[in-house]
């Protein structure tokens, strides 16, 4: 049943076309490192879909792991989180950014202090040919949508909103 209803997700998804990015699989925080399992899921998506797995417990953040998401091109997500390392290592063709929020976390305004590094970062992923995504979830007060278009101007040329 559940790989008819992945199927079926990944199957519809596919009707938004070019404005597809990629599919955020989005790991429990009791889930810890399982390489088999982990394996196991990857080899049931498709392929000409960008995927990108957001690990939620500091067990994943190892060199298997990394080396697991390359053989399969899905990213590795790096987050800005109080809860999980900062974590830059490139797996897949694109990098996916997700921003979770810092002190105050989904309330969380982010200063330019911390998006200096992240914009670095994106803009270093842009200079090597690898796309960039970003998402910001600090949507309390409504944070995200300024924080990102701030992400956006330290990013600079680089940087371009979604078509």
């Amino acid at each position: 049943m559940v790989l008819k209803s992945l199927d079926l997700l990944l199957n519809r998804s596919k009707l938004l076309g070019k404005h597809l990015g990629p599919v955020l699989w989005q790991l429990p925080g009791t889930l810890k490192k399982d390489l088999p399992r982990l394996e196991a899921f990857l080899r049931t998506l498709n392929r000409r879909i960008y995927h990108a797995i957001e690990f939620r417990d500091p067990s994943w953040v190892d060199k298997e792991v990394f080396e697991t998401l390359r053989k399969y091109r899905v990213a590795n997500v790096a987050l800005s989180s109080k809860a999980m390392p900062s974590c830059f290592e490139l797996t897949a063709s694109f990098v996916y950014v997700r921003f979770h929020g810092l002190e105050g976390g989904a309330s969380h305004d982010y200063s330019d202090q911390e998006l200096r590094p992240w914009a670095t970062f994106l803009r270093d992923c842009a200079r090597r040919g690898v796309k960039g995504f970003a998402y910001f979830n600090n949507d309390l007060n409504t944070r995200a949508p300024l924080n990102a278009r701030r992400l956006m101007d330290l990013v600079g040329s680089a940087a371009r909103s979604p078509s």
